[in-house]
């Protein structure tokens, strides 16, 4: 069995799954658009507001993404210096 290699039918199956999604016009990988995560999201702007990513935010939140604000007696606002 010099230079054959065996491969298992698992692997062949990850082989075919990645060449599927190969958009031969874009001569690149393409992958399916997937739902946002709003915990991740907040996570990140979290973590760039308190200056723990390589750079902080560029701004206030804006877009369709932006979270809305809390109203009622619960919500609490900062200032942001």
């Amino acid at each position: 069995m010099c230079g054959q290699f065996a491969v298992s039918p698992a692997a062949m199956r990850s082989v075919r799954m990645k060449m599927a999604s190969y958009d031969g016009s874009l001569q690149m990988f393409v992958n399916a658009p997937k739902d946002v995560d709003m915990r991740r999201l907040g996570f990140m702007r979290w973590l760039g507001e308190q200056c723990k990513l390589e750079h902080g935010t560029g701004g206030p939140s804006a877009g369709p993404f932006a979270a809305q604000p809390e109203t009622g007696p619960t919500a609490t606002y900062s200032a942001v210096a």
